[in-house]
């Protein structure tokens, strides 16, 4: 799924030679319930003329039942991709099912490319993968690749598409099963979160289904730069996690291209996470 964030390029190049094709779904309207006026696909649209011939666009209208019902509104999002991929291997644009395998990710998720290589024909883990899907154990980072958390982030996974067309699993199904109840690929890549600039950042608790969290204090520039230096949490509620200073030139080149962009619109310094930025402390709209 796609909303924006600024990674998906990178993501797109360190996959072209590897993805057969991309299958891109951005909703009309948030998670939180605010109508787009813009789609993120068209404002960005020079990003991916590289990769028009592969991606397939699915923009996604949610019904009237999911209203005031954000987690609802994500689910359906997700799962809404099937039915064009089903309408795909139908008129013979991609192979039959039980030749595919779907990554099923979101934008902010990098799957390794030599992580992959493993699930294919021949490789170590070809057979597994024909009889049920694989987490992908990602190592996940905060704001940009000056932190590393280490692994355990297993959202992003890998399945058969005859599995998720004859209904044995649901794309948003397998994001949310407890990882202990199917195997991983270890160092399958890495996952991004909250990725953005300060507006972006602000954006994100605006749109995105944990409404309880857009809140005042959450959003103003100065408690989210200090977030962007590793020094408080982004909320007060949020999970403990160790933040260790990466070397950012361990990553793929795209990624670390990505990364110097990032943090010059962060303000920070791409080698230490410092502030090298000063913003006045501005709030913005949402609950008090």
């Amino acid at each position: 799924m796609y909303n924006g964030e600024p990674i998906l390029p990178a993501r797109l190049e360190i996959l072209n030679e590897t993805v057969y094709r991309f299958y891109i779904t951005e909703s009309s309207v948030t998670f939180s319930g605010n109508k787009k006026t813009n789609f993120f696909k068209d404002l960005h649209s020079e990003i991916f003329k590289p990769y028009t011939d592969k991606i397939t666009w699915n923009i996604f209208e949610p019904s009237e039942d999911t209203t005031g019902n954000s987690w609802a509104r994500e689910e359906l999002n997700r799962n809404n991709i099937t039915e064009i991929i089903r309408k795909d291997i139908k008129n013979h644009l991609l192979p039959p099912p039980e030749n595919i395998v779907i990554l099923n990710t979101d934008a902010d998720e990098v799957p390794s490319v030599t992580a992959l290589e493993q699930i294919k024909p021949g490789n170590r883990l070809h057979s597994k993968i024909m009889n049920h899907p694989m987490k992908l154990d990602m190592n996940m980072s905060y704001f940009n690749f000056n932190w590393n958390n280490g692994p355990g982030w297993r959202k992003g996974n890998v399945v058969l598409a005859k599995h998720i067309l004859e209904g044995n699993y649901t794309m948003n199904g397998l994001r949310n099963q407890e990882s202990g109840k199917l195997p991983s690929i270890p160092n399958a890549g890495n996952h991004l979160s909250w990725g953005f600039d300060i507006e972006n950042i602000v954006r994100k608790f605006e749109s995105f289904s944990h409404q309880e969290l857009n809140k005042r204090d959450n959003k103003s520039h100065q408690h989210i730069m200090t977030s962007l230096e590793g020094k408080t949490k982004l909320w007060s509620s949020m999970a403990p996690y160790p933040q260790k200073h990466f070397d950012y030139k361990e990553l793929s080149l795209p990624l670390q291209k990505f990364h110097l962009e990032l943090c010059k619109s962060q303000g920070v310094s791409p080698s230490t996470g410092q502030i090298l930025t000063l913003f006045n402390d501005t709030t913005f709209g949402g609950e008090k």
